[in-house]
């Protein structure tokens, strides 16, 4: 029971990887995961950049036979390889692997030995598809366009048959060059359609022949996940987060309270097999990482602390995620996987201050070499502060005893250790608190 409770704590540490998470191995000067992941049965496809320069760069689409363990190129000889375009999405669905890139959509129906070019929607010559959802014998597509880049909208194609314009219902752009508010995301509920135009939820219950808006006042949603009877929707305007709850397929939509390290945005979200994923944005203060949630309300750090994640999928045993960059280290850009049998909810409030006590902000913050770190205690206890570094590795213990009320203060002798950025942690009883601190040399 020790050692569980040890493993829960540590797994609410926003330190960068815990032991689950396994990193791909990146062929050389290649970065895996570009464009997100397609998944047809067993296989997982997914894009790849170049290391140096533009990440828009693109080398090959590679596959993973193994959960995304090890991968390889995708039919060399496809027509697909080494063309210098964008890879912007990659969706599996139930007619085939469908490949967004630059303005052209490839589809390929026999695993990815084979692809035929779909062309660009109709509605413009630089429309780019990116979204796509399958009902029935029905496929329908987003195109997310701007005012350099042409038109967007919903298009949708019966069998075989063209793509043709499905937008009855959704609201004209502002911006002259666009036909519908920019589209963000696609999601099935059912037999119903879901989508992110602008910042408000539409849905349709005729496979796309026309949409309707959600009942209820105005949100910023742009990202939906749909599971657990549920569908959640998060999205962020002026500098803030929000974060909502529908439990009636979409038709109307409830603000929740979002967990405190949710303020830098969710980038995109996810469901599978009962659980809910977001992935945080991160930015030049940290942040960031992957967190888990049955209802949408209590989320838990799952890991990848301080990484800037771009997609998330899974696979029947493993959790994958594409990390576009590293605040702290480039090199572990790429695929990570997780197994799903490890997946955790428990509470992802890391700086809810206990009743119990408090543990202050560093000073001075960035040191070199030294800087003092202060506590205080409401009532006498055992307490301990430790020093972690951004792999979640214990590099130090300040505090490890039975501790008087009232305020206490340690020094933090880093002489030894690099530069970057580590974790301080004070736990005292089942309570912890973490902070970050930053050595400069």
């Amino acid at each position: 029971m020790k050692n569980l409770l040890l493993l829960l704590n540590f797994l609410l540490l926003p330190v960068i990887v815990s032991a689950q998470w396994v990193q791909a191995e990146n062929p050389e000067d290649i970065r895996l995961g570009a464009g997100g992941f397609g998944i047809i049965g067993d296989t997982v496809f997914t894009g790849s950049a170049l290391t140096s320069g533009f990440d828009s760069d693109p080398k090959a689409l590679y596959k993973s036979g193994d959960d995304g363990k090890t991968w390889i190129i995708a039919n060399p000889e496809s027509g697909l390889q080494n063309k210098g375009l964008s890879f912007y999405s990659l969706t599996g669905l139930e007619s085939g692997l469908y490949l967004s890139r630059n303005r052209e959509l490839n589809i390929s129906t026999d695993g990815g030995l084979n692809w035929i070019t779909s062309g660009t929607f109709p509605e413009g010559d630089e429309s780019i598809p990116r979204h796509f959802v399958q009902l029935g014998n029905v496929v329908v597509g987003g195109a997310q366009g701007d005012t350099n880049n042409g038109s967007d909208g919903i298009f949708r194609k019966v069998d075989d048959g063209d793509w043709e314009p499905a937008n009855e219902g959704l609201p004209e752009a502002q911006d002259e060059d666009l036909v519908t508010p920019q589209i963000f995301d696609l999601e099935l509920s059912g037999d119903r359609i879901l989508l992110t135009a602008g910042s408000d939820v539409y849905f349709s219950d005729d496979t796309a022949k026309t949409w309707t808006r959600f009942t209820g006042f105005g949100t910023y949603i742009n990202q939906l996940a749909v599971g657990n009877d549920l569908v959640i929707g998060a999205g962020f305007r002026s500098g803030q987060a929000y974060l909502y709850k529908s439990t009636d397929n979409g038709t109307t939509f409830e603000r929740i309270d979002r967990p405190g390290d949710f303020r830098p945005g969710i980038r995109t979200l996810h469901f599978s097999d009962g659980y809910f994923y977001a992935a945080i944005e991160a930015n030049f203060e940290g942040d960031g990482g992957i967190y888990v949630s049955e209802d949408g309300e209590t989320w838990s750090l799952l890991g990848l602390k301080n990484a800037r994640i771009t997609n998330i999928n899974t696979t029947d045993n493993k959790v994958l995620v594409s990390v576009q960059n590293w605040i702290d280290a480039d090199s572990l850009r790429g695929v990570w996987s997780f197994p799903k049998t490890d997946v955790i909810v428990t509470s992802s409030e890391l700086e809810e201050t206990p009743s119990s006590f408090a543990l202050n902000q560093n000073y001075p913050n960035p040191f070199n070499p030294s800087t003092s770190i202060s506590f205080k205690l409401n009532e006498a206890g055992t307490a301990q502060l430790q020093v972690f570094n951004m792999l979640g590795q214990k590099v130090a213990t300040l505090v490890d005893g039975f501790k008087s009320a009232g305020s206490h203060t340690v020094n933090f002798d880093a002489s030894n250790f690099s530069s970057g950025v580590y974790i301080y942690r004070l736990q005292v009883g089942e309570s912890i608190q973490v902070r970050r601190m930053m050595l400069i040399k």
